[in-house]
């Protein structure tokens, strides 16, 4: 009766040992899994965060290209605008000084009579 006891005894803490081991190795699975889940979900975030830095590279730059285009649009405005002014003036001095000649000419022309 104790040989059987005994033996009994130790297959019980045989079928222990062995349970224990094999809940230890499925917590380190569960915990070598949680880990590959969490490199994976970091690995999309950096992703995603890269994808999202460089849509703002290219957003910027656009903003930035149609930003000059239409300053470069406007300073050619800004210089047709002047050159007409520049010429309006021209014209204007020539009007005048045709004006004064004139006027010069109306006066000899009223002293010689």
């Amino acid at each position: 009766a104790k040989e059987i006891h005994e033996g009994e005894s130790r297959h019980l803490a045989e079928s222990k040992r062995m349970l224990q081991q094999s809940f230890e190795t499925e917590k380190e699975n569960a915990r070598r899994e949680e880990r590959r889940r969490v490199q994976l979900d970091l690995e999309k975030a950096h992703e995603d965060h890269a994808r999202e830095i460089e849509d703002l590279r290219r957003k910027h730059e656009r903003s930035l290209a149609i930003a000059q285009q239409q300053a470069e649009v406007e300073a050619e405005m800004l210089r047709k605008e002047h050159s007409g002014e520049q010429m309006l003036s021209k014209i204007a001095e020539q009007v005048q000084g045709q004006v004064r000649d004139l006027g010069l000419m109306s006066r000899k022309i009223e002293g010689d009579k």
